[in-house]
């Protein structure tokens, strides 16, 4: 579905609205390859902070019991 006319033409759209210009895939894998540990760590640690995470499950779990601490990040 990513691939249909449809699609593609939204990306190239949103690319121009976002950029003002097309971003072509080579561009797009260097800026990849650029990020670093660092650079995760440093989103990660103002995503996830004490108080903002949550967990679903879904379907048969058995019994599973996730206490609170578990999703204490420190």
């Amino acid at each position: 579905g990513l691939e249909s006319t449809a699609s593609r033409m939204s990306h190239v759209a949103r690319q121009e609205i976002y950029f003002d210009r097309q971003v072509g895939l080579d561009e797009t894998l260097d800026g990849v390859e650029q990020v670093t540990a660092a650079d995760i760590q440093r989103v990660a640690a103002e995503l996830f902070v004490n108080g903002n995470l949550s967990a679903t499950v879904l379907g048969n779990v058995g019994g599973l019991e996730l206490p609170d601490g578990r999703l204490d990040l420190q």
